[in-house]
């Protein structure tokens, strides 16, 4: 256990021991004799445990997103703001009692730092801290900073936190580096008396508070909402194995393209050594989350379903969606607070599966649907053309894309056009010579395959206008977006009504360009992009690297972005 102290700060329990008598026991009080022995409690922390450099020893390496040395979490930056403590107490040596004073169960306590290197804390308004003589625990311990609103304990930031044992939650993680997780271990209150009691804290992160042995709502009254998953992995010849996963939830945002909200909850399993009368074998145990359930309104929820390598490092990011309480009890998802149910597990399965899927496909569902980087020699794989005004040239020769109305594969535009730009990308790309027609469709995608009904969907691609200035007219590439497959659907439109143009200027260079659509009630997604271009010359442009997900992350950085 000592290995691990150069990452703790020490938060010390300060009971001096008092000479002169508390005012419960003095006779000649204001207030008069008491009938109950007291004992007054006060904080201390040693200033250089709180100091950054102690501190940023626990941040010095990375292994996981979010924590940082041995898994734990990033140190807070210093802070301005009032530093206080919030602690609970439980009665008793071996009791579950919480104590209680004036109907609160939590005191603040401020923080005062001292010249000779230490932290000191006051006594608390209304004497909080004078406890009845008697046998107590620690209960919780946090040190906070103060929102500076005493009236909204919501706008307290919590820095460092002593982690809890095993609970009713599973394993707290970080009990392993302290020396007493709480509830601490027992220790008297006499009449006027105090003494010390160390308590060691973690610098906290809200993303990873089950792994300190608490929920997010233990402090809030609200309903809680089980969710357990299970997986499996499936090699080329369709063998299972349990997937090894993490699983990390959000509040959703409510906005689509930013979909992560306030961090609620991340759980991960691993592989277990298993034996009985046949033999040995491996498994995993479902990772159970539990989600806050607001019996006033409908909570929404987003989530993320990482597979984990052999160190327990998130390797692949296999499923992501957003979803409400809704979706969990209709689909008889939510189990009970011990997770004993066995069919109510949601189930995925990751790789060759043959045709077994999810047990809800379009809950949480593979965030990489399609991606094309036109390396080939043809347009095999989602793309369809039918519809489409424009013809494939093949045969790639000098100036074979002279014509208007065309399109090709080809690494550098220049092979096929003497006035377009002489530039390489990332292997082929698509060129379009640009017909002078307008709202005739240059491109056209449509997939049915895994798309969810009523569901938004993400396009990337990068657009490069070809038309090289020296060698011709200057033009802008202007297209637009039609969802469907024909001249009767609807393009995508501004709040005024007019067409959102995609409009590249040769001089930008390669532009990342990003959509947000929404698939049909049948599952359908189609779109095209369109020529908005009245110039003779056209739209003279090439597309490469187009994905299409329901994960808004492939869109971040766009420089062009278009939302239905």
């Amino acid at each position: 256990m000592k290995n691990f102290k150069i990452y703790l700060a020490y938060v010390a329990l300060l009971a001096m021991l008092m000479t002169s008598c508390s005012k419960e026991d003095n006779p000649d009080s204001p207030d008069g004799p008491a009938g109950e022995e007291m004992g007054a409690i006060g904080f201390t922390a040693l200033l250089q445990d709180f100091n950054r450099e102690m501190l940023t020893k626990q941040s010095e390496e990375n292994p996981t997103p979010g924590t940082e040395n041995n898994g734990l979490p990033a140190c807070p930056e210093d802070s301005e703001a009032e530093v206080f403590v919030r602690v609970q107490l439980l009665e008793g040596a071996n009791g579950g009692d919480v104590y209680t004073k004036d109907g609160q169960t939590y005191f603040d306590v401020p923080v005062i730092p001292q010249n000779d290197g230490t932290w000191l804390t006051g006594e608390g308004a209304n004497d909080e801290l004078e406890l009845p003589e008697g046998v107590y625990r620690i209960n919780y311990f946090g040190v906070y900073a103060s929102g500076g609103d005493d009236s909204s304990e919501d706008d307290d930031t919590l820095l460092y936190m002593a982690p809890r044992e095993n609970d009713d939650y599973g394993p707290a993680e970080y009990q392993n580096f302290v020396n007493d997780a709480l509830p601490s271990d027992p220790f008297s209150v006499n009449n006027g008396q105090k003494k010390y009691v160390d308590v060691q804290v973690l610098c906290y992160d809200e993303h990873f508070v089950n792994k300190y042995g608490y929920l997010f709502f233990d402090f809030e009254e609200v309903d809680i909402l089980y969710l357990c998953l299970f997986g499996n992995e499936c090699d080329e010849d369709g063998r299972h194995t349990p997937a090894i996963f993490e699983f990390e939830v959000w509040n959703y945002s409510g906005n689509t393209l930013d979909p992560k909200g306030s961090p609620l909850f991340v759980a991960g399993n691993e592989l277990l050594p298993g034996e009985d009368e046949y033999g040995t074998y491996e498994y995993a145990e479902p990772v159970c989350v539990q989600l806050p359930d607001d019996p006033n309104e409908i909570d929404i929820y987003y989530g993320e379903v990482w597979l984990l390598d052999d160190d327990g490092n998130r390797e692949k990011l296999i499923r992501v969606g957003e979803f409400d309480e809704n979706d969990v009890w209709d689909l008889d998802y939510s189990v009970d607070g011990n997770g004993d149910s066995t069919s109510n597990y949601y189930h995925f399965r990751e790789g060759a599966c043959s045709n077994q899927d999810d047990s809800d496909p379009c809950l949480f569902s593979e965030p990489v649907k399609y991606a094309n980087h036109f390396d080939g020699a043809s347009l095999d794989g989602f793309k369809g053309w039918d519809g489409t005004e424009y013809t494939q040239e093949t045969n790639i020769v000098f100036n074979a894309l002279w014509e208007e109305g065309e399109y090709a594969l080809t690494n550098n535009p220049n092979n096929v056009h003497s006035n377009w730009i002489n530039e390489t990308h990332t292997g082929n790309m698509l060129v379009f010579n640009g017909d002078p027609e307008v709202n005739q469709a240059a491109y056209l995608a449509t997939t049915m395959a895994d798309v969810c009904p009523d569901s938004d969907y993400f396009v990337s691609f990068q657009m490069r206008n070809v038309l090289a200035v020296d060698s011709g007219d200057e033009n802008d590439v202007r297209l637009v977006i039609r969802k469907g497959d024909d001249e009767t659907g609807n393009l995508v439109v501004d709040g005024n009504s007019d067409p959102q143009v995609i409009s590249v200027d040769e001089a930008d260079g390669w532009v990342n360009v990003g959509l947000r659509l929404k698939a049909d009630g049948s599952g359908i997604l189609s779109f095209r992009l369109e020529n908005d271009q009245l110039e003779r010359n056209g739209n003279d442009f090439a597309i490469d690297n187009m994905r299409i997900s329901n994960d808004p992350s492939i869109v971040s950085g766009a420089t062009i972005m278009v939302v239905e």
